[in-house]
């Protein structure tokens, strides 16, 4: 054989990578489940009936007020409970405002439609721009 995948073997990958991430996803899905039932159940604590959840956060609180806390723990613990209360940053990926000459430029060279491309570089002093650079 010759090392060339042929198209049964190839489909027969493809239902098996299917099947695998079906049944991760409902794997998942039954943890995620399982582990917000056990949040959500009450619990009493100091002679209040409060939920898991509250519990937690509690406990981590408290363990961020301690004194000899070393860093890598406040650090982790100070993350768990800003992203608990929903003010985790959110990952973005920033989208620049590109001149639409550019985007018909690349369209074209894509396309088929010019031979000699271009050169652009950012213009650090043209905030959200290409600044457009002829080779010679």
């Amino acid at each position: 054989m010759d090392g060339k995948i042929t198209k049964d073997t190839a489909t027969e990958y493809q239902k098996r990578s299917a099947e695998a991430r079906k049944k991760n996803t409902a794997e998942r899905k039954a943890f995620k489940e399982w582990m917000n039932s056990v949040l959500n159940e009450d619990t009493e604590y100091n002679g209040e009936i409060i939920s898991n959840k509250y519990l937690i956060a509690i406990k981590a609180v408290n363990l961020l007020l301690k004194e000899d806390l070393d860093a890598r723990e406040f650090a982790r613990l100070f993350e768990v409970v800003r992203d608990t209360i929903g003010e985790k940053p959110i990952d973005r990926i920033q989208v620049s405002e590109i001149d639409q000459s550019v985007i018909a430029e690349v369209e074209a060279i894509v396309l088929g439609g010019e031979e000699e491309p271009k050169e652009f570089s950012y213009d650090p002093r043209r905030s959200n721009s290409v600044s457009e650079e002829i080779s010679i």
